[in-house]
Protein backbone atom coordinates (compact mmCIF):
# COMPACT_ATOMS: atom_id res chain seq x y z
CA UNK A 1 0.00 0.00 0.00
CA UNK A 2 3.07 2.21 -0.31
CA UNK A 3 2.96 3.20 3.36
CA UNK A 4 6.02 1.52 4.93
CA UNK A 5 6.35 3.95 7.84
CA UNK A 6 2.71 3.49 8.83
CA UNK A 7 3.02 -0.29 8.51
CA UNK A 8 6.12 -0.33 10.69
CA UNK A 9 4.42 1.87 13.30
CA UNK A 10 1.46 -0.53 13.43
CA UNK A 11 3.71 -3.58 13.67
CA UNK A 12 5.91 -2.08 16.37
CA UNK A 13 2.92 -0.90 18.38
CA UNK A 14 1.39 -4.36 18.30
CA UNK A 15 4.64 -6.17 19.07
CA UNK A 16 5.38 -3.90 22.03
CA UNK A 17 1.89 -4.07 23.50
CA UNK A 18 1.37 -7.79 22.98
CA UNK A 19 4.71 -8.82 24.40
CA UNK A 20 4.35 -6.49 27.37
CA UNK A 21 0.88 -7.76 28.27
CA UNK A 22 1.90 -11.41 27.94
CA UNK A 23 5.02 -10.93 30.08
CA UNK A 24 3.20 -9.13 32.89
CA UNK A 25 0.32 -11.61 32.83
CA UNK A 26 2.69 -14.57 33.11
CA UNK A 27 4.41 -13.05 36.14
CA UNK A 28 1.09 -12.23 37.81
CA UNK A 29 -0.45 -15.65 37.09
CA UNK A 30 2.32 -17.64 38.71
CA UNK A 31 1.61 -21.36 38.55
CA UNK A 32 -2.14 -21.14 38.07
CA UNK A 33 -4.05 -18.43 36.24
CA UNK A 34 -7.77 -17.83 36.68
CA UNK A 35 -10.53 -20.12 35.38
CA UNK A 36 -12.18 -18.34 32.45
CA UNK A 37 -15.02 -18.86 30.00
CA UNK A 38 -16.19 -17.06 26.88
CA UNK A 39 -19.39 -17.66 24.96
CA UNK A 40 -20.70 -16.09 21.77
CA UNK A 41 -23.75 -13.99 22.57
CA UNK A 42 -25.52 -13.92 19.19
CA UNK A 43 -28.59 -15.81 20.34
CA UNK A 44 -29.01 -14.39 23.81
CA UNK A 45 -29.02 -16.11 27.17
CA UNK A 46 -31.52 -18.80 26.14
CA UNK A 47 -29.02 -20.17 23.59
CA UNK A 48 -25.67 -21.77 24.45
CA UNK A 49 -23.26 -20.05 22.08
CA UNK A 50 -19.88 -21.19 20.83
CA UNK A 51 -16.78 -21.14 22.95
CA UNK A 52 -13.21 -21.48 21.69
CA UNK A 53 -10.42 -24.01 22.08
CA UNK A 54 -7.01 -22.85 23.32
CA UNK A 55 -5.71 -22.74 19.73
CA UNK A 56 -8.44 -20.49 18.30
CA UNK A 57 -9.46 -16.82 18.55
CA UNK A 58 -10.40 -15.99 22.16
CA UNK A 59 -8.95 -19.29 23.28
CA UNK A 60 -5.52 -18.21 22.04
CA UNK A 61 -5.88 -14.92 23.89
CA UNK A 62 -6.75 -16.74 27.12
CA UNK A 63 -3.68 -18.93 26.63
CA UNK A 64 -1.47 -15.89 26.04
CA UNK A 65 -2.76 -14.44 29.32
CA UNK A 66 -1.91 -17.64 31.25
CA UNK A 67 -5.61 -18.18 32.02
CA UNK A 68 -7.27 -21.60 32.30
CA UNK A 69 -9.87 -21.89 29.56
CA UNK A 70 -12.72 -24.16 30.72
CA UNK A 71 -13.46 -25.06 27.07
CA UNK A 72 -10.15 -26.92 26.80
CA UNK A 73 -10.89 -30.57 26.08
CA UNK A 74 -14.65 -29.99 26.18
CA UNK A 75 -15.42 -29.04 22.58
CA UNK A 76 -14.69 -30.88 19.34
CA UNK A 77 -12.41 -29.01 17.00
CA UNK A 78 -11.71 -25.32 17.30
CA UNK A 79 -15.05 -24.00 18.54
CA UNK A 80 -18.45 -25.11 19.75
CA UNK A 81 -20.75 -24.85 22.77
CA UNK A 82 -19.64 -25.97 26.21
CA UNK A 83 -22.41 -27.95 27.92
CA UNK A 84 -24.26 -26.02 30.62
CA UNK A 85 -23.39 -28.66 33.20
CA UNK A 86 -19.69 -28.39 32.35
CA UNK A 87 -19.75 -24.63 32.91
CA UNK A 88 -21.34 -25.12 36.32
CA UNK A 89 -18.86 -27.86 37.26
CA UNK A 90 -15.90 -25.74 36.16
CA UNK A 91 -17.05 -22.69 38.18
CA UNK A 92 -15.28 -20.03 36.07
CA UNK A 93 -13.99 -16.97 37.91
CA UNK A 94 -14.47 -14.76 34.84
CA UNK A 95 -17.08 -15.00 32.09
CA UNK A 96 -17.07 -13.05 28.85
CA UNK A 97 -19.94 -12.88 26.39
CA UNK A 98 -18.87 -12.17 22.82
CA UNK A 99 -21.04 -9.30 21.61
CA UNK A 100 -21.45 -7.19 18.48
CA UNK A 101 -23.87 -5.17 16.35
CA UNK A 102 -25.26 -8.15 14.49
CA UNK A 103 -28.26 -7.55 12.23
CA UNK A 104 -31.46 -9.56 12.69
CA UNK A 105 -30.30 -10.88 16.07
CA UNK A 106 -32.84 -9.33 18.45
CA UNK A 107 -31.61 -11.21 21.54
CA UNK A 108 -27.90 -10.66 20.99
CA UNK A 109 -25.65 -8.80 23.39
CA UNK A 110 -24.87 -5.61 21.51
CA UNK A 111 -21.60 -3.68 21.42
CA UNK A 112 -19.87 -1.42 18.91
CA UNK A 113 -20.25 2.04 17.46
CA UNK A 114 -23.26 3.92 18.73
CA UNK A 115 -24.20 1.32 21.37
CA UNK A 116 -24.69 2.72 24.87
CA UNK A 117 -23.42 1.02 28.04
CA UNK A 118 -27.02 0.82 29.25
CA UNK A 119 -28.07 -1.16 26.17
CA UNK A 120 -25.13 -3.54 26.48
CA UNK A 121 -25.81 -4.18 30.16
CA UNK A 122 -29.52 -4.70 29.48
CA UNK A 123 -28.65 -7.40 26.92
CA UNK A 124 -26.03 -8.94 29.22
CA UNK A 125 -28.11 -9.13 32.40
CA UNK A 126 -30.16 -12.25 31.43
CA UNK A 127 -26.97 -14.34 31.44
CA UNK A 128 -26.62 -13.80 35.18
CA UNK A 129 -30.10 -15.30 35.60
CA UNK A 130 -29.36 -18.55 33.79
CA UNK A 131 -30.14 -21.68 35.83
CA UNK A 132 -27.34 -22.28 38.32
CA UNK A 133 -25.29 -19.25 37.32
CA UNK A 134 -26.07 -17.27 40.47
CA UNK A 135 -23.74 -19.60 42.37
CA UNK A 136 -20.80 -19.28 39.97
CA UNK A 137 -17.73 -17.49 41.28
CA UNK A 138 -17.79 -15.10 38.32
CA UNK A 139 -21.38 -14.01 38.89
CA UNK A 140 -20.97 -13.63 42.64
CA UNK A 141 -17.92 -11.44 42.09
CA UNK A 142 -19.52 -9.37 39.32
CA UNK A 143 -17.06 -10.74 36.75
CA UNK A 144 -19.51 -11.17 33.88
CA UNK A 145 -18.44 -9.05 30.91
CA UNK A 146 -19.47 -8.09 27.40
CA UNK A 147 -16.63 -8.06 24.87
CA UNK A 148 -16.87 -6.94 21.25
CA UNK A 149 -16.40 -10.20 19.37
CA UNK A 150 -14.82 -8.57 16.35
CA UNK A 151 -11.86 -7.36 18.40
CA UNK A 152 -10.23 -10.79 18.35
CA UNK A 153 -9.90 -10.53 14.56
CA UNK A 154 -8.12 -7.18 14.44
CA UNK A 155 -4.67 -5.64 14.71
CA UNK A 156 -5.91 -3.94 17.88
CA UNK A 157 -6.95 -7.10 19.72
CA UNK A 158 -4.33 -6.11 22.26
CA UNK A 159 -6.93 -3.70 23.69
CA UNK A 160 -9.24 -6.65 24.42
CA UNK A 161 -6.28 -8.54 25.90
CA UNK A 162 -5.51 -5.57 28.10
CA UNK A 163 -9.10 -5.43 29.36
CA UNK A 164 -9.04 -9.12 30.25
CA UNK A 165 -5.59 -8.91 31.82
CA UNK A 166 -6.69 -6.00 33.99
CA UNK A 167 -9.64 -8.03 35.27
CA UNK A 168 -7.53 -11.16 35.86
CA UNK A 169 -4.54 -9.44 37.45
CA UNK A 170 -5.64 -6.00 38.70
CA UNK A 171 -2.45 -5.35 40.63
CA UNK A 172 -0.25 -5.86 37.58
CA UNK A 173 -2.38 -3.67 35.32
CA UNK A 174 -3.73 -1.08 37.76
CA UNK A 175 -2.57 1.90 35.72
CA UNK A 176 -3.90 0.68 32.36
CA UNK A 177 -7.06 1.91 30.61
CA UNK A 178 -8.04 -0.47 27.78
CA UNK A 179 -10.92 1.69 26.54
CA UNK A 180 -8.61 4.69 26.31
CA UNK A 181 -6.14 2.50 24.42
CA UNK A 182 -8.84 1.59 21.91
CA UNK A 183 -9.84 5.24 21.52
CA UNK A 184 -6.19 6.16 20.96
CA UNK A 185 -5.89 3.51 18.23
CA UNK A 186 -8.89 5.04 16.48
CA UNK A 187 -7.37 8.52 16.71
CA UNK A 188 -4.01 7.41 15.35
CA UNK A 189 -4.85 4.74 12.79
CA UNK A 190 -8.53 4.57 11.84
CA UNK A 191 -10.62 6.85 9.61
CA UNK A 192 -13.65 6.81 11.92
CA UNK A 193 -13.98 8.40 15.38
CA UNK A 194 -14.21 6.24 18.45
CA UNK A 195 -17.69 5.88 19.94
CA UNK A 196 -19.96 3.36 21.57
CA UNK A 197 -19.35 0.45 23.91
CA UNK A 198 -16.78 -2.26 23.24
CA UNK A 199 -16.00 -3.93 26.59
CA UNK A 200 -17.57 -3.55 29.98
CA UNK A 201 -18.63 -5.42 33.13
CA UNK A 202 -22.20 -6.47 33.78
CA UNK A 203 -22.38 -4.16 36.79
CA UNK A 204 -21.36 -0.55 36.41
Amino acid sequence: MDAPERAEALAERYRRNYEGIVERAARAAGTAGPRVHIELGQGGASVIGNSYAPTTMWGRIFAALSARNIAAGRIPGSYGPVAAEAVLASDPQFIFIGASSWLNRPNAVRTGYGVSPEETRRNLAPYADRPGWAGLSAIRAGELHAMEHGLCRTLFDDTAMLYMAKRFYPGAFANEDPVAALADYHARFLPVPFSGTWMLPWRG
